[in-house]
């Protein structure tokens, strides 16, 4: 994969970056909400507006005026002590989309779409991740396009990929049932070789 562009460390609002989701017209695909603070926000929306240029350029129907069009952009919301959604102060959400599904002319056939590459922090690929919570901290990796079709026009983001730098992993906290079952270790395994040292290991910070 290109590296097309690689925003600052944000955080996700939601996720479905290792798995796909259904979208509001039940098609399938990758997606992810991004937070960055706007004075981050520069590099980002600068990208989207020389997209636009050229979209504009390559495509002379398309509208000279920004009204009307859809952006991937807003204010990111949050909750207020009522449960009322409110703007954050200087924050903004960047939506970011990956099809499941794409048309090959050369087939004139829908093909299966591979999905976001996921990084460590140190730029390593990862596989097999579970999925990566709300919260996570990280770069999301990004190409631009614009779009006019079915009534629809704007200019958009694919999502390509998402570095980590904080994993958040969703979790389920219950209260433990004395006397319930637990699973017995192998005796080869390294529970059991970790459960069956004599004394405990120095912690050294």
């Amino acid at each position: 994969m290109a590296n097309k562009f690689v925003s600052p460390v944000g955080k996700l609002a939601w996720s479905a970056i290792t798995h796909t989701t259904l979208n509001l017209k039940q098609e399938e695909e990758w997606n992810c909400g991004f937070i960055l603070p706007e004075a981050y926000t520069q590099e980002i929306i600068g990208n989207l507006e020389s997209c636009l240029r050229d979209f504009r350029a390559n495509n002379p129907s398309f509208p000279k005026e920004n009204s009307g069009l859809n952006f991937p952009f807003g204010p990111s919301m949050k909750k207020d002590e009522t449960g009322r959604k409110v703007a954050e102060p200087d924050m903004i959400l960047f939506k970011l989309k990956r099809p499941a599904l794409i048309y090959r002319k050369a087939t004139q056939s829908r093909e299966r779409n591979t999905g976001p590459l996921v990084f460590d922090s140190m730029g390593r690929p990862v596989k097999g991740l579970p999925a990566i919570g709300p919260g996570s901290l990280g770069k999301v990796i990004y190409d631009v396009y614009g779009y006019d079709k079915a009534g629809q026009r704007g200019v958009g983001m694919q999502l390509l990929g998402f570095q980590i730098v904080k994993l958040e992993v969703d979790t389920i906290e219950l209260e433990a049932v004395e006397g319930g079952w637990v699973p017995e270790p192998e005796p080869n395994s390294l529970s059991a070789m970790l459960n069956s040292s004599e004394g405990g290991d120095e912690v050294p910070f």
